[in-house]
């Protein structure tokens, strides 16, 4: 018997208290194939900004998994939400720029010509 053992049966601690409750990490990609999504439609249309926010989501999405297998749940939430965040921010980026191009199409050839 060792030392910790020993202690633990002098303060009344059973062996069921000194291991920790079973914690659940979130699996799955963590918005893994979204970034992805994001990142060739952008290239395809050319949207540089919000190429940049989809390649950051999937560095974060990869981290997550990286967290996930470590077993570290709070690393796990905190980047998950980073890479939820920054594809959103994506999209938001993506349509910005769509309706700046219609707008100005849209501008040019009504007022042009002129």
């Amino acid at each position: 018997m060792d030392m910790r053992q020993g202690f633990f049966r002098e303060v009344g601690i059973s062996d069921v208290d000194q291991h920790p409750q079973h914690v659940e990490v979130p699996s799955g990609d963590h918005c893994f194939m979204v970034a992805v999504w994001f990142s060739c439609l952008c290239c395809v249309f050319g949207c540089w900004p919000s190429l940049l926010c989809s390649v950051l989501a999937i560095y974060y999405a990869s981290a997550a998994s990286e967290a996930e297998a470590e077993l570290n749940v709070h690393e796990v939430k905190r980047k998950e939400r980073m890479a939820v965040v920054l594809n959103c921010a994506a999209a938001v980026t993506a349509s910005l720029m769509a309706a700046v191009v219609v707008t100005s199409g849209i501008i040019y050839r009504y007022f042009g010509n002129r």
